[in-house]
């Protein structure tokens, strides 16, 4: 494996689970929702000016941006379920779900020449 392909793998699935666990443990107010949901707008905007000049750079920018939106609908949809067994399970699909850019990436490595 290269440098790059282990620096992504490492974002992917140790990084990307620590920043959706620490934005999940906050609680959840009006101000926190706006954060993200501008953050996730800001770095999908950034990620469009950086794809001409630094590929990695937008790259970066979508991938946070997937990790932000998905901490975002899984905290709001947490607040909104009653048993605690549907909690825990909806907590950990979003942080598998932190982990789908990887097998992207992973899949158009395989393809291409």
């Amino acid at each position: 494996m290269t440098p790059a392909l282990i620096t992504a793998f490492v974002l992917c699935f140790v990084v990307g689970p620590m920043i959706y666990a620490i934005i999940f443990r906050r609680p959840l107010t009006k101000a926190l929702i706006a954060a993200l949901a501008i953050s996730v707008v800001a770095l999908l905007l950034f990620s469009n000016l950086f794809k001409s000049t630094t590929p990695s750079a937008a790259l970066l920018c979508l991938w946070v941006s997937w990790v932000l939106a998905i901490t975002l609908v899984v905290r709001a949809l947490y607040t909104r379920l009653r048993t605690q067994t549907t909690r825990r399970w909806t907590y950990i699909a979003g942080m598998i779900a932190t982990t789908a850019p990887w097998f992207g990436l992973a899949t158009a490595k395989m393809m291409s020449p």
